[in-house]
């Protein structure tokens, strides 16, 4: 081995102790449980409702519709069936679809 080969062997070393030093120090271990699995769905169904609402006051109307994908996956996924908080606008809309096309 020469010196150079000795010297980056010697440094990828260091290189990993120091990252396991560092996995060791801000890792901790979780006890996933099916409990620990739904609070976070049910948190981030929240999260992704207030996200789309978000983006639909700012006229972000491609964010609303990733948002509101996201909620509707998380709903199915919570096995809760909540109703769809958008439901509301999607009647307005038809309503308004239907009398625009009468006139």
């Amino acid at each position: 081995m020469r010196d150079d080969d000795a010297w980056i062997e010697r440094d990828n070393r260091a290189i990993d102790r120091e990252v396991m030093r560092y996995k060791r120090e801000r890792f901790e271990p979780v006890q996933i449980t099916p409990d620990t699995v739904k609070d976070k769905v049910l948190a981030d169904l929240a999260e992704a409702e207030a996200k789309a609402w978000d983006s639909l006051a700012r006229y972000k109307f491609q964010m609303f519709g990733y948002w509101a994908a996201i909620w509707v996956h998380l709903n199915r996924l919570s096995g809760e069936a909540r109703p769809n908080p958008w439901r509301g606008l999607v009647q307005t809309a038809k309503k308004t679809n239907a009398e625009a096309a009468k006139t």
